[in-house]
This record gives structure tokens, sequence and C-alpha cells, in this order.
């Protein structure tokens, strides 16, 4: 037997790259799962943003009592201290709690549509309606001058009374002139 040479190849899973391995565990983009790691990195970055944020206010603190050894401090500054500790996460501030988040305001966006759906549902009927009236009044008033203008005589000859009476009826409703 022929010993093996020196140069073998690499299995393919051995030897993968950091990125890779990491990938592997949050799902891999070509198959539809690459929006695991985007949204670990937001996670991520969300931490720093709050760790810095909390870093910041220890600082301000630090400078706080290092001037009030050293010397007298103004109002602000006790303000601006009692305020930072008021405030333990910058979830629980008042102006977030009054905003209202993005479900709510789905909600509110939902129902304004269904209300304008059904108002205009509404004015629709109406206006049918309305249609349905004029176009109602319309033909009981074409059937009266079509009975007018057609009496006739027992011998068929048109009456000259139901002419009569539609022109002294369309001269009584015209405004006087």
């Amino acid at each position: 037997m022929e010993p093996q040479s020196k140069k073998t190849k690499k299995k393919f899973g051995s030897h993968m790259h950091f990125k890779h391995k990491q990938r592997a565990s949050f799902g891999s983009q070509q198959a539809g799962h690459g929006r695991a790691l985007l949204q670990k990195k937001a996670v991520v970055r969300q931490h720093l943003r709050l760790k810095n944020k909390t870093q910041a206010r220890e600082k301000k603190k630090l400078k706080y009592m290092q001037s009030s050894c050293e010397g007298g401090h103004t109002e602000e500054q006790q303000n601006n201290l009692a305020d930072t500790t008021q405030e333990d996460s910058p979830f629980s501030s008042s102006s977030r709690k009054n905003r209202p988040n993005n479900l709510q305001r789905a909600k509110a966006e939902y129902r304004r549509k269904i209300e304008e759906k059904v108002l205009r549902k509404e004015e629709a009927l109406n206006r049918r309606k309305e249609a349905e009236e004029a176009k109602k009044r319309y033909k009981e008033k074409r059937l009266y001058r079509f009975k007018k203008l057609n009496q006739k005589t027992r011998k068929g000859q048109p009456l000259m009374r139901g002419k009569i009476e539609l022109i002294l009826e369309t001269l009584q409703q015209a405004p006087d002139s």
C-alpha cells in the first residue's frame, strides 16, 4: 500500500470562519432566516446605547459629587441630579408613556379607516335613496302629464280641457314676472 501524501483535502465543515458559525446558529440568509441575524444586531445596538446612557449618567453624578466637594453648587445642578436619579431607564420617561406605540397607532388608524368606510357607505346609500325618490317623482309627474294630454272623447277626439289645465298649472307655479 502507498502511504498517503502530505497534501490531503480538508473537510468542508472543519475549517469555518467565525461569521459562518455565528450565522449558522441564527439561520442562514440563503434559507430565508437572515432576519434573525439582523434582529440580533439590533438588540446588541440597543444594549450598547443603553449602556452608554448609564455611563453618561454615572459620569454626571461623579462630576456633581466632585464639584460639591470643592465648593458651592447651583440649583440647576441639583435639579439635573434629581432628574437623572428619577429616570431609571430610558423607557420609563413620562414623554415615552404618553406617546402611543406602533400597535396602538395601527389600531387607531384601522378604526379611523373603518369609520370612514361606514360614513362613505351611509352617504352613498342616502344619495341612492334621494336619486330613487327623484326618479319616482319624475315618473309620477310624467304619467300625470301623459294622462292629461291623452284624454279623448268617446269618438277618439283629443280633449283640450287637459292641455288647458296643464298650461294653467305651469302659470300658477311660475313666479310672478
